[in-house]
């Protein structure tokens, strides 16, 4: 015969596990690009605005637009490699980005050259090489002649200044690519040789200086900027504030000298774009936002 239970005692039952379970506390999370530095001085008042960025004439507004961890437009690209024959004999490598859907007669090009410690294979370089062909652009990069041959010291000013022109020869004459419109620029010394080509005149559109090297480390009494006043296109200078080779208090002046000039800053950026340890920002992200912002103001520039 089975015990009884006493009236006043409950049945046992197992203790039911809370549906809100502890957690343990978030980390904090860290400040986005627009958020390393809040405040950005523009002419006598302070504004707010997101500070991987400060921007001078016509990309002020642009910061605001996109956020970081910024992800590209999903576009099937074709790559072509190309070998351009130089004048006087001789050839450099190049690499073709088509976006899907773009066709000859149609479609904008932009061509980049590198900077004078790397090759077109430089992470940076290609990151904006892709990154502008699936913004729709067709997208060329190439060696300069002592890249090709694996030199380490940058050829003559001549010579650097013949192989662009002959890139740009062949990408408006290539009737399969056939650009309606065309940018050139490039990384550091692609970029001022690209510069070079449009104050003499080169059949282009727009000019992009990624780094532009305004002066020798240490030297910023040794300008580089005669020529630039004479560019007749729109231009977009994207430098970082730490930049060795640019003194942002000597750039600035200049650009009131160049009749179509923009300025857009990476805060804390160095030569290359890197920002200090303590931003906890990779470079791909940099890069990436530098990627949206040329293709933003690229298309303002081609109306």
């Amino acid at each position: 015969m089975r015990p009884t239970r006493p009236a006043s005692s409950r049945p046992y039952s197992c203790p039911r596990r809370s549906r809100r379970r502890g957690r343990s506390p978030e980390p904090p999370s860290r400040p986005s690009l627009a958020q390393v530095t809040p405040q950005v001085e523009s002419g006598s008042r302070v504004a707010t605005r997101p500070a991987i960025s400060r921007s001078h004439g016509a990309l002020r507004a642009h910061d605001r637009q996109r956020p970081h961890g910024i992800r590209h437009r999903r576009v099937k690209l074709a790559t072509r490699r190309r070998r351009i024959a130089l004048p006087g004999g001789g050839g450099v490598s190049a690499v073709v980005a088509l976006p899907s859907g773009s066709r000859p007669g149609r479609s904008p090009a932009i061509i980049l050259a590198h900077g004078a410690g790397g090759d077109m294979t430089n992470p940076f370089v290609s990151t904006i090489h892709t990154g502008l062909a699936r913004e729709g652009y067709i997208a060329v990069k190439f060696n300069f002649p002592y890249a090709e041959a694996r030199r380490r010291a940058p050829d003559p000013r001549p010579v650097l200044e013949r192989c662009y022109r002959a890139v740009l020869d062949a990408v408006a004459q290539d009737r399969t690519l056939a650009p309606s419109w065309i940018a050139i620029g490039g990384k550091s010394l692609g970029g001022r040789i690209a510069s070079y080509l449009a104050a003499g005149g080169a059949p282009v559109h727009a000019l992009l200086l990624l780094g532009y090297p305004l002066h020798p480390a240490g030297k910023p009494e040794q300008l580089r900027a005669d020529h630039l006043p004479a560019v007749p296109v729109p231009t977009l200078f994207i430098q970082g504030t730490r930049d060795a080779l640019c003194d942002m208090d000597r750039l600035r002046p200049l650009l009131g000298r160049l009749p179509h000039a923009s300025l857009h800053t990476i805060d804390g950026g160095d030569h290359s774009f890197r920002l200090p340890r303590r931003a906890e920002r990779p470079d791909s992200e940099v890069w990436s936002a530098i990627v949206a912002v040329a293709a933003r103001w690229l298309r303002s520039v081609r109306g």
